[in-house]
């Protein structure tokens, strides 16, 4: 039997095949745990991203004026994308998180702004709220 190490993908195989058949001498149960835990991780951090890739966009079709005309569409349709799949992944408890942590995807969003465009007259504060960003 290949473990965890030497062979992820057929490792995976034997894990699932184990929960069905619910033999539990079978599980590696260390490694189920963390790989359980990093899907949760995983699906927050998809979303924290896609969050701050909207609200980046977002700014550029509010703020940077000399790029607009020519590149809201193309904007807008990133947009649409990334709420697509923070959609796939949104929870009450990932909605909640990002809730909190509002603050710090905003500075993030910001800083690739303003490396991008060179403006830096944004707000402080982020000037949309996590429901704005999800429709």
């Amino acid at each position: 039997m290949p473990t965890y190490e030497q062979d992820f993908y057929q490792w995976t195989i034997e894990q699932a095949q184990a929960l069905r058949e619910r033999n539990i001498k079978a599980l590696d149960w260390d490694n189920l745990i963390e790989e359980i835990e990093s899907l949760g991780r995983d699906y927050y951090k998809d979303c924290f991203s896609y969050a701050v890739l909207i609200i980046v966009h977002r700014l550029y079709i509010d703020y940077w004026v000399a790029q607009r005309e020519r590149n809201q569409f193309h904007w807008q349709g990133e947009i649409d994308n990334w709420q697509t799949l923070i959609q796939n992944h949104l929870t009450t408890n990932i909605k909640n998180k990002l809730e909190k942590e509002w603050d710090t995807i905003y500075h993030q969003a910001r800083q690739k702004f303003i490396k991008k465009t060179g403006i830096d007259t944004l707000p402080e504060s982020c000037p949309y709220t996590l429901e704005e960003i999800l429709e």
